[in-house]
Order: structure tokens, then sequence, then C-alpha cells
């Protein structure tokens, strides 16, 4: 199951207990209201059962509060989550339906090592200029091992 989907189920359900408690009923008496078992009032009370929304609608009947109160006091950033792979973003899916359409292997390797690059481009910087020193540090060898003059002894 859903993450934010079981935390809002452990909201319900404290929502629940705390009205439940407030008007003074047992877990007992609300299972015997709604013509269920106490145990399965304390599964929907700690969220490990979910109350269906025909079932919400008659305990909030009962609790004589509109089915709105359960979900009162929930955190908004809980509900709102985005898709891991920047799928809220048009220009993202267009990127990767677009570079789905490339056939050549060079060319999508390319793509996204520019990507890459544009994304953190400090990085690139940090890899471009151990290359260089790299580089550097080889063509200096190389040219000391050509100016050396063999000894004798």
């Amino acid at each position: 199951m859903d993450i934010i989907a079981n935390k809002i189920n452990m909201h319900v359900g404290s929502r629940l207990r705390k009205r439940r408690a407030a008007l003074g009923l047992t877990q007992t008496q609300l299972a015997e209201a709604l013509g269920i078992s106490y145990q399965q009032v304390q599964k929907y009370e700690t969220g490990s059962n979910r109350i269906t929304a025909g079932r919400l609608f008659v305990i909030a009947n009962l609790l004589e509060v509109d089915v709105s109160f359960f979900f009162n006091e929930i955190d908004p950033m809980m509900s709102s989550s985005s898709l891991g792979h920047g799928g809220e973003h048009r220009a993202a899916i267009e990127l990767v339906n677009n570079f789905n359409r490339i056939e050549n292997h060079q060319i999508k390797t390319s793509v996204c090592g520019l990507v890459r690059t544009l994304a953190d481009p400090k990085e690139f910087l940090d890899h471009s200029l151990a290359l260089e020193d790299s580089a550097r540090d080889s063509f200096i060898q190389k040219g000391e091992e050509q100016t050396q003059l063999p000894i004798k002894k």
C-alpha cells in the first residue's frame, strides 16, 4: 500500500479515536452500533485497516460530525507527491519520448553526457580539470623521457 495512503489511514483512525473518546464511547459501544467487532474498531483507529467510504459516512453520522472531520488537520504536503521521474513536468516527458526515438547508441550516450553536464556543471568542470592535469602530467612525463640522454657508466 502507498505510504501516503497509510499515513492518511492512520490520521483518519486517530481522528475517529479522538471523536469517539470525546463523546465518551467505548470501542465496544461504537462497534455494536456499527455491527462489527471492537477489534475492527481498534484496527480502524490504528490505521491498520482502511475504512471504506460508506462505512466512514455511517461512522460520521453516528459520531455526529461531517465526513470532512476525519480529514481535518492533515498536512497538505502529505497528499502531494511528485513523480520521481519528473513526470509532473511536460518538458521531461517530451524529453524522454524524443530520447527513446533516437536509434544511434553513440548519440544517446552523448545526449546523456550533455544532460549530465548541464545538470551539474561543477562536477563536469572538476572532472575536466582532473583530465587536463592528467593529460599535462602525461605529456610532461613523455617529454622528459624523450629529452633524457642515455647515461654511460
